[in-house]
């Protein structure tokens, strides 16, 4: 599973969709894990304010175009 910057609403602060994709199919980008729990920031236009907080049992891999927070 795939996350991109697009996967974000930032109203809802959520992530709406993700792509499946075979790890050799992945864009290069697709450096980061993002799991429950962890906030996400899009460090890419950041005056859209793309946050979401990942509370659904979610292990995907993003863009490294995302921040991930993790809480200790």
């Amino acid at each position: 599973k795939y996350v991109e910057i697009s996967s974000v609403d930032n109203t809802s602060k959520k992530i709406t969709s993700y792509k499946t994709l075979l790890g050799k199919n992945a864009p290069s980008r697709a450096r980061n894990i993002i799991r429950t729990d962890d906030v996400i920031y899009a460090t890419t236009r950041p005056y859209y304010r793309d946050v979401a907080i990942i509370d659904d049992e979610l292990d995907v891999s993003s863009s490294n175009l995302i921040a991930i927070i993790t809480p200790p």
